[in-house]
């Protein structure tokens, strides 16, 4: 799911992935995100939100915020701008790799690194033109263009810990998303398919073997 806070004329989206839709999730998510806003001196007057929200569980987090039910079909436009946004920057990123399909493993850090690059930039019209969302509530620093990075679903051969052994000291992967600030990455292995931590690498080239690899555990889930 997708939240969109708009205050004093700062837009940010928060996405989070919930393992399950069930209201002790939902609230225990809401609760940890109003935590964050307090810490930055905010708070959170109206939520929209649909019908699965309207539980009296999940209002008590939030007890003193108006929160406006959406009712189905209904169209909250700053929700939906949002959402076309990511997925305008989503789109353009798929179009990028040769892939045919994406993992799920891919597609969940698809989504969260378009949203952390909208995050870190100043919005059109906000109350700050050289302070990003991301700076203003969450405190995350400008990203530093000198830092190495790599984009999303680049095959790469990476460098794993060195041990005095037999074993491999590298595996080829495919990039996911920044994990930190000073140049650390998320990749998929593809030997495993589980994500993995690096910050060395070396890029290398696509080949049809690349993609069949990618395409494979991506059909075994269903992906589109």
């Amino acid at each position: 799911p997708f939240i969109i806070c708009k205050s004093s004329g700062i837009n940010h989206i928060y996405v989070s992935r919930l393992r399950s839709r069930s209201k002790s999730n939902i609230s225990r998510k809401l609760n940890s995100i109003n935590k964050m806003y307090q810490v930055r001196g905010f708070k959170i007057d109206v939520l929209y939100c649909d019908n699965e929200f309207d539980n009296e569980s999940i209002r008590n987090v939030l007890p003193h915020t108006t929160f406006e039910v959406c009712a189905a079909g209904e169209h909250v436009p700053i929700v939906e701008r949002a959402v076309r946004t990511v997925k305008d920057r989503s789109r353009c990123v798929c179009h990028s790799v040769p892939f045919k399909r994406f993992t799920k493993l891919m597609t969940i850090h698809l989504v969260v690194g378009a949203v952390k690059w909208i995050n870190r930039f100043p919005s059109k019209g906000g109350i700050s033109d050289s302070l990003s969302a991301a700076k203003i509530l969450e405190g995350i620093d400008d990203p530093d263009m000198s830092i190495r990075r790599v984009p999303f679903g680049t095959y790469v051969l990476l460098y794993t810990k060195p041990i005095n052994n037999m074993v491999p000291r590298s595996v080829t992967a495919i990039v996911l998303s920044e994990a930190n600030q000073p140049g650390g990455h998320f990749f998929m292995s593809l030997q495993t398919g589980k994500k993995l931590h690096g910050y060395k690498w070396d890029v290398l080239s696509y080949d049809d073997h690349v993609v069949y690899t990618v395409s494979t555990p991506a059909e075994l889930e269903n992906q589109p």
